[in-house]
């Protein structure tokens, strides 16, 4: 028997990326960025992205 693993939002709120549950973040980018600064870059910001480097996590 073959058992789904839940999967939930990265915590980072421009972050587009999924991340098992129980785990926050999809990167220390993103808990660094969530944690230390509560800032996005300026250019990621602009291009709606959240900097974790994460091909599948597109800017907006």
């Amino acid at each position: 028997m073959e058992v789904d693993h839940i999967k939930e939002k990265c915590r980072h709120e421009q972050c587009t990326c999924e991340v098992e549950a129980g785990h926050p973040y999809c990167s220390e980018h993103c808990r660094n960025a969530v944690e230390f600064t509560d800032e996005v870059p300026r250019d990621e910001a602009e291009r709606g992205g959240c900097g974790c480097g994460h091909k599948d996590c597109s800017p907006k």
